[in-house]
């Protein structure tokens, strides 16, 4: 029985098969409490932590961080099978066969040995191509698989129909080409669906072209910004109204238009349906707001996805170019926070805004 280094205790749980056995043992009866309560549901935080701390180190270049940061990820691969594993419906060697079966499959220019180019073709242009054919016959053949199992089920459940939670949908997304699973962080999805509908020649022809698609975002957007300002407006303009028409009815006051003074009104004036008539103009101009706001939301979302096109067509990540600005700026504010502490025993709130921008000026000549 060998021993642990770090811990001195005896082990039969050394390689990959003792970290299984470990993960194991911690799940078990007489194991840990936390280990044995978590869920996959309750481990989705830490994958996502993680996985940033594996790319942090990595930006850190330091080896020992790395190789430490990539065990941490690894646990959490063994840790859900382990869940998987107790529910008999998969095991950590069957995530194992199922990604090595699918690396053969996808690297025909590696491991199928018929493999050949023909005259003229570039290998890194085939490869490309191949890996887009296999992972849509791939789709294909789960979307098949997933419609035949809906279709047994549509068998025992009379009434379900394509339009609720399965896939058979025609407008589902999940079926495109590109789709990317929205669980990755926004920026990140919007350059890797760019780049798949790029490698299938849906692609702006220039650098110039998608600069014009910023600027004409940028218009549309300020458009609809426009639009809310308008709303505003008419929203108090309507919440005035409303308030004397209110304060008229509970005085049972009415107005003639004709001789422009108020009236006294009969006592049996129905004033819910006067109040009614208010509650569908608020419903209406709410409703208008709704979709003024979702406008507002479509478009800016437009602006950024043009933004994120600029930066891949330069060969730039958006995340990595929006770090390394928040970063900027994280370091001018600490200028600023450090100057007013030091020198002007003030804070930022305190500060009149003239002050704070000649700070600012500063801090960008200290910060480059």
């Amino acid at each position: 029985m060998s021993q642990n280094k770090e811990t001195g205790l005896d082990y039969k749980h050394n390689g990959f098969q003792g970290l299984i056995n470990i993960v194991g043992q911690l799940r078990s009866e007489n194991g840990c409490p936390w280990d044995k309560k978590q869920t996959e549901e309750t481990l989705k935080p830490y994958i996502l932590e993680e996985a940033y701390e594996v790319i942090e180190a990595l930006d850190s270049q330091d080896t020992g961080e790395i190789s430490e940061e990539l065990g941490d990820l690894l646990l959490q691969v063994v840790f859900i099978s382990q869940i998987y594993a107790e529910k008999k419906i998969f095991s950590i060697e069957d995530v194992i066969e199922k990604i090595n079966n699918k690396l053969l499959r996808r690297h025909p220019h590696v491991f199928d040995k018929t493999f050949s180019l023909k005259e003229g073709e570039c290998l890194d242009d085939v490869i490309l191509e191949n890996w887009e054919k296999i992972k849509k016959q791939e789709k294909k053949n789960k979307k098949q698989s997933y419609a035949e199992n809906n279709i047994n089920n549509k068998s025992n459940n009379n009434g379900d129909n394509e339009d609720g939670n399965n896939n058979l949908n025609i407008n589902n997304i999940i079926n495109s080409s590109i789709y990317v699973i929205k669980n990755m962080p926004a920026l990140h999805r919007a350059y890797m669906i760019q780049e798949k509908a790029s490698r299938q020649g849906f692609d702006f022809s220039s650098i110039d072209e998608a600069l014009d698609k910023i600027s004409e975002e940028t218009s549309e957007l300020k458009k609809e910004i426009e639009n809310y300002k308008s709303y505003l407006i008419n929203i108090n303009k309507i919440k005035d109204s409303k308030s004397k028409l209110l304060n008229n009815l509970n005085n049972n006051i009415g107005y003639d238009k004709n001789t422009g003074r108020n009236l006294n009104l009969n006592n049996n004036i129905d004033k819910n349906k006067e109040i009614e008539k208010i509650i569908k103009k608020d419903n209406y101009v709410l409703n208008d707001n709704e979709n003024n706001i979702n406008k507002i939301i479509e478009e800016y979302g437009d602006l950024l996805f043009s933004i994120v096109n600029i930066g891949r067509l330069l060969d730039l990540h958006p995340c990595d170019a929006l770090n390394k600005a928040s970063d900027k700026f994280v370091k001018r504010f600490h200028y600023i926070e450090s100057q007013l502490a030091s020198v002007h025993n003030s804070n930022i709130k305190s500060t009149d805004t003239d002050v704070l921008n000649n700070l600012w000026e500063e801090a960008k000549k200290f910060t480059e």
